[in-house]
């Protein structure tokens, strides 16, 4: 009898309340871990959290995490609410990113809808539908005003192989001071490259507004790409067979002369 007991369900089952799903995305810019501080930094927002942690209702709105929040009027469901200033980088992520893969204005705002909600989101994504012609062309001749502001990198190689096993050097610049890094690193690809910065140039003098490379395939992948939006960097291209813009590229062609003379000197 008691092993039956034991097999009984429960008659009582405890409803699970439903929270929001927003934390499953990984691959969201850095500025939606401070949502927070975004969020009351907002005036609007920031009088309904002043109402809301008061104790007063305000709804539809709901605090949850300290992030406001408010339910479709589709399913019901509690969507992030994204204040205006970060509007237009919620309709970049999701058009341009890896994660958004931009298949049309529906689409986009399917996706959009289903973890993130603000005032006129419909039209905010028609209007910010790109356009149908070509775009311009690359251009990158900005002066830089202070350090840190425009980062130039560039590869120079292929070198005999070390006893380490690198063969390029990643030739960074930055455009203000003039001071340069050079990374050693085993070879030119989109892995090597982040790494290298994030793990040697990043933590130790912070991360630039301004990225500045050539078109070559490690720059302009994909998970380069992401990489930028991540930390909200601005990536620009040079035009091709152009190489003035570049810092980085006009170091590279001193350090090859250098290294030629530094080999002949010793052969």
């Amino acid at each position: 009898m008691a092993d039956d007991l034991s097999r009984l369900f429960e008659t009582c089952l405890e409803e699970k309340k439903e929270t929001p799903c927003y934390n499953v995305l990984t691959k969201y810019p850095l500025v939606f871990e401070y949502l927070t501080i975004v969020q009351r930094q907002d005036p609007e927002l920031a009088q309904i959290i002043q109402e809301l942690e008061a104790g007063d209702n305000f709804l539809p709105y709901s605090l949850y995490k300290e992030v406001l929040h408010c339910p479709s009027r589709c399913d019901g469901t509690l969507k992030v609410v994204v204040p205006a200033a970060v509007v237009s980088m919620v309709l970049e992520f999701f058009r341009n990113s890896v994660f958004g893969c931009n298949f049309g204005v529906l689409t986009t705002i399917r996706k959009a809808r289903a973890h993130f909600i603000w005032k006129g989101m419909s039209n905010d994504v028609l209007l910010s539908k790109p356009a149908q012609t070509s775009g311009l062309g690359f251009l990158a001749s900005e002066v830089a005003q202070r350090p840190s502001q425009k980062l130039s990198i560039d590869y120079v190689g292929k070198f005999a192989r070390s006893k380490f096993g690198n063969t390029m050097i990643l030739v960074c610049a930055d455009a203000f001071s003039k001071f340069v890094w050079l990374i050693r690193v085993r070879e030119t690809t989109t892995v090597a490259t982040i790494k290298a910065l994030k793990g040697r140039v990043f933590p130790n003098f912070s991360k630039p507004e301004v990225l500045v490379s050539d078109n070559a395939r490690c720059f302009t992948s994909d998970d380069f790409q992401q990489f930028c939006f991540d930390l909200s960097l601005k990536h620009a291209t040079t035009s091709p067979y152009y190489r003035q813009p570049s810092h980085a590229e006009r170091f590279s062609r001193n350090l090859r002369a250098a290294l030629v003379f530094v080999m002949v000197m010793h052969v």
